[in-house]
């Protein structure tokens, strides 16, 4: 399987500001497997790197968790915006005082290192609360 960090590498123009990735942001088509069927997703560019970090990071692929978000979301609900709420919920975890606290940011204890299944767990949680509340 090839290096995904490698074909990944071309969507973020190192010198461009967070503003202006976002204000060129053009959705990209990619294909996933959801439920071993073969669909599409539309996201922006950074969408789909974080999307990559978070499976590589779990130890899964995008295929399982494109599948798992299927399933939690209600049927009003396109796969493409709970792919991206699911993305959002992922890393707001982390950005909290706790995720913040638990992922070592500041620390010089790595035992204090959060692990990413309290991550998972709790954007999976989030995900599936916003889409229902949305539907």
């Amino acid at each position: 399987m090839p290096d995904e960090t490698m074909s990944l590498r071309h969507i973020f123009k190192p010198r461009q500001t967070p503003i202006e990735r976002a204000a060129s942001a053009e959705l990209v088509g990619r294909n996933i497997r959801v439920n071993g069927r073969r669909t599409s997703a539309r996201l922006e560019p950074s969408m789909w790197t974080a999307f990559y970090d978070i499976a590589r990071r779990e130890g899964r692929t995008v295929d399982d968790i494109a599948t798992e978000i299927a399933r939690l979301k209600g049927p009003k609900t396109s796969l493409t915006a709970a792919l991206r709420v699911f993305v959002m919920a992922y890393y707001r975890e982390a950005a909290t005082e706790e995720g913040h606290r638990y992922a070592g940011h500041g620390m010089r204890d790595l035992t204090a290192l959060w692990t990413a299944q309290n991550c998972w767990d709790a954007a999976l949680r989030d995900v599936s609360h916003m889409v229902a509340d949305a539907a």
